[in-house]
C-alpha cells in the first residue's frame, strides 16, 4: 500500500513510508522555519506527535487536536476519527 498525506505518524513509520529519523529530521526542519508559535517549549514537538501515533491521526489533525487541548478551545470538525480522538483525551466538540 502506497503512503498517503494523511497516513498516521504511527503507520508511516511502521511501513518505513517515513524513518523514525526522518521524521525528528523534518520535525526539526519545521522547527527551524521562521514560524510565529505560542511559546518555545517542546509542545511544538512531542505533544503533537503523541497524539498521533496514540490515536492513529495524522500529524495534521494531532496538531489541531493538540492546539485545542493546550488552549482550551473546543473543536468543530466532522472529521469522525478526529471527533473519536477528542472525546478520548475528554475534549469538548462542537457538534456539527
Amino acid at each position: 500500500m502506497a503512503c498517503g498525506n494523511h497516513e498516521p505518524a504511527a503507520d508511516a513509520e511502521r511501513r518505513l513510508c517515513v524513518r523514525l529519523d526522518r521524521c525528528e529530521e523534518l520535525l526539526e526542519l519545521l522547527a527551524s522555519l521562521p514560524i510565529d508559535t505560542q511559546n518555545e517549549s517542546d509542545r511544538q514537538r512531542g505533544p503533537a506527535l503523541l497524539l498521533a501515533r496514540a490515536h492513529r491521526l495524522s500529524v495534521y489533525d494531532a496538531v489541531y487536536l493538540d492546539l485545542a487541548m493546550d488552549r482550551g478551545l473546543a473543536q468543530a470538525t466532522r472529521d469522525v476519527a478526529l471527533q473519536k480522538s477528542a472525546r478520548a483525551e475528554d475534549e469538548l466538540l462542537i457538534e456539527t
